[in-house]
């Protein structure tokens, strides 16, 4: 759940073997736009986004609208707010395909989708089934289109 669990004496995972060869200054662009935002209390979600926004903006993160753009589920838990899952969404003539890796082993996959609606659903359904596996909830969550909500 960020830098501190892949950096560090008291990492909780072992490195990602993406990450792990990556030279510092690849891992510090990562981490400038995944890494975790502290949250005082339970964020609603139009106070996550402003959050998300603020942090991008601080660090310089802007997008070039176009066919192409980075979604990003981002979470809250145990005091922090951050990206759960990401992927690559590309509008087409017949409608929108998104790219993920949905597990380090995987290969990426792409899914067609008639509409961003449908892309939603299918990423809050993915990210349920997975928290189920750990008997939590999804919990408040947001869903960005580059740096806006989906």
């Amino acid at each position: 759940f960020g830098r501190e669990a892949v950096e560090g004496e008291h990492k909780a995972f072992p490195p990602s073997p993406l990450i792990a060869s990556w030279d510092e200054d690849m891992v510090a662009e990562y981490f400038t736009l995944f890494e975790p935002l502290p949250v005082n209390t339970e964020y609603d979600e139009e106070e996550m986004v402003q959050a998300i926004q603020d942090k991008w903006r601080e660090q310089g993160i802007s997008f070039q609208e176009g066919s192409y753009s980075l979604i990003t589920f981002w979470r809250q838990n145990s005091g922090k707010m951050a990206v759960s899952h990401a992927a690559v969404l590309a509008e087409t003539g017949e409608g929108y395909l998104l790219f993920e890796k949905t597990n380090p082993l995987s290969p990426y996959a792409a899914t067609r989708f008639s509409s961003t609606a449908e892309v939603k659903q299918y990423l809050y359904d993915m990210m349920a089934l997975d928290c189920a596996r750990y008997d939590s909830p999804v919990g408040t969550y947001v869903i960005l289109q580059n740096g806006r909500p989906l």
